[in-house]
């Protein structure tokens, strides 16, 4: 198992996690130090400024017991 499936992250890392996972932020108003972490543990990819889950990232986010993530649901109506 991976490592970033198994390691514990602190509430300030995991909020910074949901928050990429969502898109609810861009890079530059998230914690670099949290986003270096989850970039070293492989949860998330940054590419040209934006940041995203990889695969990795994907399958901790659905392992987390949050119904959104599972069922698809939209964090807001579309425009």
């Amino acid at each position: 198992m991976e490592l970033g499936l198994r390691v514990l992250l602190s509430p300030h890392e995991e909020v910074t996690f949901r928050r990429i996972a969502l898109g609810i932020s861009k890079a530059q108003h998230l914690p670099a130090r949290d986003v270096t972490y989850l970039i070293h543990l492989h949860l998330v990819d940054e590419n040209q400024g934006r940041l995203k889950l990889t695969d990795l990232g994907r399958e901790r986010y659905r392992g987390q017991g949050n119904g959104a993530a599972r069922s698809g649901a939209r964090t807001r109506p579309p425009l």
